[in-house]
């Protein structure tokens, strides 16, 4: 059910994408030429002569190595070798797989290599946490490093047939490949690749990491025409259908068999038997809220299976049809609780419809096997919000943009954004809103941050919202601010010494909020460069890991983060996907600190570090 507290926070606060195409000229980035700064919607601003740039640094260090296939040791020619570091450069393999580059100056410098048909790769090669994702190598001056040898490797993938429950191979079956989290984590998988069937019934999913997979199969059922017409005798028995399953060929995502491949490895041979079941028809009316017949022009009802949390971001899509003149419908549909999604598109003598000329409307249904279901769904234009944008800045706001998309999102696909009409005075109008709409992880649009949206008299911004048909959504006030809050880290480790070897991690404490809203810092090794000024000062460490008490300045901090109270904890590593384990963040709350972050200035944080493979252990 909707509330109404709610009914646009969401949406409303998705209009300040707009905000960093238009703030002031100074502000407009983009290409050079002559001096004149290319802009974005807000023109050509004439702006002065930018400084020659330096030319690249140059030294005396230098790489070779070679590319080789990761499982055969073949020699890769060809393959395209970036080093990135002080200066960039790009040189292909020879036929030997041979690569080398020279006069280089110390600093911090990593390869990246690609190659058709072969998934990226890196040197150092990159870990599964998040600090070892991205481990440079440090050059020292003078330095010959000899000897690389980076292997690439074909994205490893999975591969079968799918039959029904005849032995039939079924083509244009939607087969999805689910990466589970590793032992002892209890994420939810998430969608990693997907294929449909051939017309042998036959699939590979490739490009795939290493992992551990479960495969989902659905049958694509496309408009049938019976249900267009004149529904079925009475006393018809409905056939069975194919249902989503789960390899190998159960119903239950707990009874899936799960497929481990490693790196460049293909699985062989994955046969999916679909299971059956007895569907149940839905017979449906379309109505207008304003009493009318539908309009001439295109409606049309889509049927999706509601998402749990274990298969939240698959492709839900089941089936649809179109509406008949006089408002009906007919849907087959396999046992389980669908969303019906109607969507009343009027034909335009001058071109498409706008969002303001649709009309939406939409239902839930729970299908039993055999069953037949009566629904109706009323239909109206999409709800309307107005208020007014309040800017807390002590700069001018910038210039209203007229008119722009507001680009709402939904993980089923059925949300649609509208259109905002924004005066001078930043009271704005939006139309045609309709479906269930999210707004995105919070952070930073340009200078401008959203604080807050306000109806009666509530801050809202977090939850998304069902906009229902015809809905006014009045007096709504949107808060955005260019001030900016920062949490600055202090870390020690296990001793109490200084460190910069840690993650910290930083979430809000309402856990309705984890999904969206966990944002992480790290730090980068020391630069050779940063250790000479160090050594010149004399505040060397032979610690490694370790800060020397008396360096320069470190700048430790993670802004742009709204205000409120977050559970903040220092780790020594963990892995990205843990990031998204509610089971992980609950129990690493015993370990955090909890700070309060104002809507402005600086909060200071000391932390000490904990180990991620302890706090995971505990009972």
């Amino acid at each position: 059910m909707l509330m109404s507290r709610i009914g646009c926070p969401a949406s409303v606060a998705l209009l300040f994408f707009i905000l960093p195409a238009r703030v002031p000229a100074q502000t407009v980035s983009g290409g050079v030429s002559g001096g004149i700064i290319q802009g974005g919607p807000g023109g050509i601003v004439q702006g002065p002569p930018r400084d020659r740039v330096p030319p690249p640094r140059t030294g005396t260090g230098s790489v070779k190595g070679r590319v080789v296939d990761g499982v055969t040791g073949a020699a890769l020619a060809r393959a395209r070798v970036t080093l990135q570091g002080a200066t960039r450069v790009t040189v292909l393999t020879d036929a030997s797989g041979a690569f080398a580059f020279a006069n280089l100056p110390p600093g911090s410098i990593n390869l990246g290599v690609d190659k058709a048909t072969y998934l990226n790769t890196r040197f150092p090669t990159p870990g599964r946490t998040i600090r070892t994702s991205f481990r440079p190598v440090i050059l020292v001056d003078g330095q010959a490093m000899d000897g690389v040898v980076i292997p690439m490797f074909h994205g490893a993938s999975i591969a079968g047939r799918v039959v029904d429950a005849n032995g039939d191979p079924v083509d244009f079956a939607q087969v999805s490949a689910m990466r589970i989290p590793g032992p002892g984590r209890t994420g939810r998988p998430m969608m990693r690749g997907g294929v449909s069937t051939d017309d042998r019934g036959e699939f590979r999913v490739g490009r795939l990491e290493a992992g551990t997979y479960l495969l989902q199969v659905s049958a694509r059922r496309g408009p049938n025409p019976d249900d267009m017409g004149a529904s079925a005798a009475p006393g018809t028995a409905p056939l069975p259908q194919p249902l989503p399953t789960y390899y190998p060929g159960v119903l239950s995502v707990d009874q899936a068999q799960p497929i481990t491949i490693e790196k460049g490895q293909s699985a062989t041979d994955i046969d999916v038997v679909l299971a059956e079941g007895i569907p149940g028809t839905v017979i449906g009316t379309v109505t207008m809220s304003n009493g009318s017949g539908l309009p001439d022009g295109n409606t049309y009802v889509n049927a999706r299976r509601v998402t749990t949390e274990m298969n939240r971001g698959m492709d839900s899509f089941v089936t649809g049809t179109g509406v008949r003149p006089d408002g009906t419908f007919r849907l087959v549909l396999g046992p389980g609780e669908y969303q019906l999604d109607v969507r009343v598109s009027p034909r335009m003598s001058n071109g498409p419809p706008r969002p303001e000329d649709e009309q939406f409307g939409s239902a839930k249904v729970s299908v039993a096997s055999g069953s037949e279901d009566a629904v109706a769904i009323t239909v109206g234009h999409g709800a309307t919000a107005t208020g007014r944008v309040v800017f807390d800045t002590a700069t001018p706001p910038p210039a209203s943009p007229g008119k722009a998309r507001v680009p709402l999102f939904s993980e089923s696909g059925e949300c649609h954004s509208g259109e905002a009409t924004i005066a001078a005075d930043w009271s704005f109008k939006i139309e045609g809103l309709g479906g269930t709409c999210s707004s995105p992880p919070s952070g930073m649009f340009g200078r401008w941050m959203v604080k807050g949206v306000i109806i009666g008299g509530e801050n809202a911004l977090d939850a998304p919202v069902t906009f229902q048909p015809d809905q006014q959504l009045r007096n709504v006030q949107v808060i955005v601010t260019d001030k900016r809050a920062e949490m600055v880290f202090q870390v020690s480790d296990e001793s109490g010494q200084p460190t910069r070897d840690y993650v910290v991690l930083a979430y809000p404490v309402q856990r309705s909020r984890w999904a969206s809203n966990v944002r992480t810092f790290t730090l980068p090794p020391i630069d050779p460069m940063m250790m000479a000024m160090m050594n010149r000062v004399g505040t060397t460490s032979s610690v490694p890991g370790q800060i020397p008490p008396n360096g320069p300045p470190r700048r430790e901090a993670m802004s742009g983060l709204r205000p409120g109270e977050y559970y903040v904890v220092a780790v020594d590593d963990l892995a990205p996907d843990d990031l998204s384990d509610p089971a992980v963040l609950d129990r690493l709350r015993s370990s955090a600190a909890r700070v309060n972050v104002p809507e402005s200035g600086t909060a200071d944080v000391p932390l000490r570090r904990v180990s991620f493979i302890d706090v995971m252990s505990q009972r």
